[in-house]
C-alpha cells in the first residue's frame, strides 16, 4: 500500500469517526435541548405566564395557548383545557377522575344549560352583569343564574375581577350545580 492510500484511508476512518462522534454530539445536544425546554416551562418565565385553576378541591397550573375571536384556551402538559368565551368557562376537558368534561351553553334567550349527568341538563335563566368596586385596585362584575321552578332551586355564578391596570386577575364560575365555583386565578401580579 503506498503512502498516499495509507493517508487516504486515515483521512476517511478520521472523517468516519468524526460523523459518529458529530451524531453522538447532536443526539446529546438534543436531549439537552429537551432538558432545556422542559425547565423553561417551570422556569420564571414560564411563571409570568401561569394561572391556576381550583375545582373540585385540586388545583392544577394552566397557561393560556390561544385566543380567537374572545375566546381564550387555557391548557397544561397534562391535558387539561379550560375555554373562556369572555363571559362564562364554557368547556373544560380532560379534567382527572370521573367529572372528566364537563360544557356549559349559552342560549340565545339568556338561559345557560348546565348538565347534570346521563344527557340531562339543567336550564338557569341569567341577570344582567354587575359592575362591582372595592377598591381602585379590585373592581369587576358578577352574574347571577336562577331557576326556582324545580325543586331545589338552583342558582350559578360567573365572576370576573380586575386589577388597578383593568387586567383579569380572576375567573370564577359555577361549573356543576350545587358544587362551589371553579376559579381560574391568574398568578403572577
Amino acid at each position: 500500500m503506498t503512502r498516499a492510500t495509507k493517508q487516504i484511508r486515515l483521512l476517511g476512518t478520521m472523517i468516519s469517526f468524526l460523523l459518529v462522534v458529530g451524531c453522538a454530539v447532536r443526539s446529546t445536544q438534543l436531549e439537552s435541548l429537551r432538558r432545556i425546554v422542559s425547565t423553561v416551562g417551570a422556569s420564571n418565565d414560564a411563571a409570568e405566564y401561569a394561572w391556576e385553576f381550583e375545582f373540585n378541591g385540586a388545583g392544577y397550573t394552566v397557561y393560556p395557548v390561544s385566543d380567537r375571536d374572545g375566546v381564550v384556551s387555557f391548557a397544561n402538559a397534562e391535558g387539561l383545557r379550560i375555554t373562556w368565551d369572555g363571559n362564562v368557562l364554557v368547556a373544560i376537558n380532560g379534567l382527572p377522575g370521573s367529572v372528566g368534561h364537563i360544557r356549559i351553553e349559552s342560549q340565545s334567550d339568556g338561559r345557560r344549560l348546565y348538565p347534570l349527568g346521563d344527557g340531562q341538563s339543567r336550564s338557569l335563566s341569567c341577570g344582567p352583569r354587575r359592575n362591582w368596586q372595592l377598591t381602585p385596585a379590585r373592581a369587576g362584575w358578577r352574574q347571577d343564574c336562577v331557576d326556582g321552578s324545580n325543586n331545589p332551586p338552583v342558582s350559578s355564578i360567573h365572576e370576573v375581577e380586575f386589577d388597578g391596570a383593568g387586567s383579569i386577575r380572576i375567573i370564577r364560575a359555577t361549573l356543576i350545580l350545587g358544587a362551589p365555583p371553579a376559579t381560574l386565578r391568574r398568578l403572577s401580579p
